[in-house]
């Protein structure tokens, strides 16, 4: 069957997504990457004001913030469970805030799409705040999913951030 799910699984989508925000909140990033297929992506392609276009984005073979496959999300949470990741140390403080979830089933697997807002506390009093559109797909595992596929699009055109140490 394609298009909307039911109220049911619409709840435990979100029950999902919220959960994912949370192990990022808690930076329980080896729990966070668990929910990723071993053949997932991680877009963050850049956007900006392209003339009497309005707000265009980067297309595939054009700059991207990231471009990553699992391998990549592996390395990133590696660096930051062991202390690596210079740009977080000490560790920043975050609160994700998940909103305005759709999700339509599409032969097998779900297409999901919500909003993010990434509040990020460095150092004392350094925030950021981060805000993006995601469009998620998610594949069956087991009683629960695995994400696919994730394309953020940054609500910003110019990312206002010390680094990048940090998932949407």
């Amino acid at each position: 069957m394609n298009g909307p799910v039911d109220a049911e699984a619409h709840h435990l989508v979100s029950q999902f997504l919220y959960r994912e925000a949370r192990l990022l909140d808690e930076r329980r990033y080896e729990d966070w990457l668990a929910l990723w297929a071993e053949d997932a992506s991680y877009l963050m392609p850049t956007t900006w004001v392209d003339g009497d276009h309005g707000l265009r984005e980067a297309d595939d073979y054009e700059l991207h913030h990231l471009r990553s496959g699992h391998f990549m999300l592996q390395m990133r949470v590696q660096k930051l469970i062991t202390g690596q990741a210079w740009a977080e140390s000490p560790a920043s403080r975050t609160v994700r805030t998940v909103s305005n979830i759709e999700v339509r089933e599409d032969n097998g697997s779900l297409l999901v799409r919500s909003n993010i807002v990434l509040h990020r506390v460095r150092s004392t009093d350094d925030m950021e705040v981060h805000a993006a559109s995601r469009s998620d797909v998610l594949r069956p595992h087991g009683s629960t999913w695995s994400f696919t596929r994730r394309r953020v699009l940054l609500a910003h055109g110019v990312l206002h951030a010390a680094n990048l140490q940090f998932f949407l």
